[in-house]
């Protein structure tokens, strides 16, 4: 034994949020593999439907990416045509991005898998489990 604690690392929220994250993660890959699509990716195409058309300093912010790790993966999506990256006539140092309409129909087909996909991660808990979950989790991401 390298230490005195008498902790287990399954007692670790770090570790455990990491397991969890691997999990989810894997399901994830699960309903958006045939699609072609990330749960990163995913999380993009939803913020860009939720914000309409914005920056990509915005977008990072709201789906919770550093505006510089998104640059490759907006091009991606933009190959692929699910977004549009224009010049901002506010300001033409800045792109402005915009959801597709092949972009808002694969939303439309996987938003209804994904739910489900929720629905099945949330009945691993009890029922009154869930809130205090979803609350807690929500405070470790930072979002209110």
């Amino acid at each position: 034994m390298l230490t005195n604690s008498s902790r287990s690392i399954h007692e670790d929220i770090a570790h455990l949020l990491r397991r969890a994250n691997q999990y989810s993660q894997v399901q994830s890959r699960k309903v958006l593999g045939p699609y072609k699509i990330t749960p990163i990716q995913y999380a993009v195409l939803r913020g860009l439907d939720e914000l309409g058309p914005t920056i990509q300093r915005r977008l990072a912010l709201h789906v919770g990416l550093e505006p510089s790790n998104l640059h490759e993966m907006l091009k991606r999506l933009a190959n692929r045509n699910l977004i549009s990256i224009s010049i901002d006539t506010k300001s033409e140092r800045r792109d402005l991005l915009n959801l597709t309409k092949k972009g808002s129909n694969l939303l439309s087909e996987l938003i209804p898998l994904f739910v489900q996909h929720n629905t099945d991660l949330m009945n691993l808990l009890l029922e009154k489990e869930k809130e205090p979950f979803v609350s807690g989790m929500k405070k470790i991401a930072a979002i209110r």
